[in-house]
């Protein structure tokens, strides 16, 4: 009987670090969608398509360092967005 009552404990646990998880990711999600298209852009293309400042720069034919502080100024927003 004890091994049942743990595993319903790691079971509730998994559900509520899913359900957090989910609120955190739409949290995430919404925070994007206030930034200004070309950060939303970058930041997208550098983090979840993997892309360097440098590839982002050479597509859109800007300065590296454009994209850099394009990056940088959405991260600050999102941290704004999302406290």
């Amino acid at each position: 009987l004890g091994d049942v009552y743990k595993r319903q404990e790691l079971v509730t646990d998994d559900l509520e670090e899913a359900f957090f998880k989910s609120e955190k990711e739409q949290a995430l999600r919404k925070a994007i969608q206030l930034l200004k298209p070309i950060q939303k852009e970058r930041l997208i293309k550098y983090y979840f398509e993997g892309k360097s400042s440098r590839q982002i720069a050479k597509e859109e034919g800007v300065a590296y360092s454009a994209v850099d502080n394009s990056i940088a100024t959405a991260l600050k927003n999102l941290r704004k967005f999302l406290i």
